[in-house]
C-alpha cells in the first residue's frame, strides 16, 4: 500500500469515528434533554391532579391552572384563574398559597432566584422563591401573554 493510501485509509477511518462520536453525543444530550421534558411534565402532572382532588369531575372555573414553572430550587408555581399562587415541592404536595393579584396568571418565567407573575391586567410582579413581593408594575394595557429570559433580561 503506498503512503498516499495509506493516508487516505487514516483519514477515512478518523472520519467515520468523528461521526460517530459526534451521533452518539447528540443522542445523549437528546436523551437528557426528553428526560428532562419527562420529569417536568410528570411534576406537573402530578401537580394539577393534587390541585383539582377533591373538586370532582369539574374544577370550578376560579381556581382553574393556568401556568406552572419550576424554579431552580425545584419548586413548582402554579397560577390560577382568580389570581392565586400555588408552591408545590417536586412531589406534588401543596406548601404555600399567596393572593398577590385580583387577577388571572397568565404566565410564568423564572430567572435565578426569582419568579416573574405576568397577569391578565398587564401586570407584572417579581417574587423571591419564598413568595415575596419583590417588584411590580403595568407592563401595559393588554394581558401579559408570554415571558421569557434573553441575554440576562426579562
Amino acid at each position: 500500500m503506498s503512503s498516499v493510501q495509506q493516508d487516505q485509509a487514516v483519514e477515512d477511518e478518523m472520519k467515520v469515528k468523528f461521526v460517530t462520536n459526534t451521533k452518539k453525543d447528540k443522542s445523549q444530550s437528546s436523551s437528557f434533554l426528553q428526560r428532562s421534558r419527562n420529569a417536568i411534565k410528570g411534576a406537573a402532572d402530578a401537580v394539577r391532579r393534587v390541585a383539582t382532588r377533591g373538586a370532582g369531575a369539574f374544577v370550578e372555573d376560579a381556581k382553574r391552572t393556568e401556568a406552572l414553572v419550576q424554579t431552580s430550587d425545584g419548586m413548582i408555581w402554579s397560577g390560577c384563574t382568580n389570581g392565586l399562587l400555588v408552591q408545590w415541592d417536586g412531589s406534588g404536595t401543596r406548601l404555600q398559597d399567596f393572593n398577590r393579584h385580583p387577577c388571572a396568571v397568565q404566565c410564568f418565567c423564572t430567572f435565578g432566584t426569582r419568579v416573574y407573575v405576568g397577569y391578565v391586567s398587564g401586570i407584572i410582579q417579581v417574587l423571591d422563591l419564598e413568595g415575596n413581593i419583590i417588584a411590580g408594575w403595568v407592563a401595559h394595557n393588554s394581558p401579559v401573554l408570554k415571558l421569557a429570559v434573553g441575554n440576562g433580561s426579562v
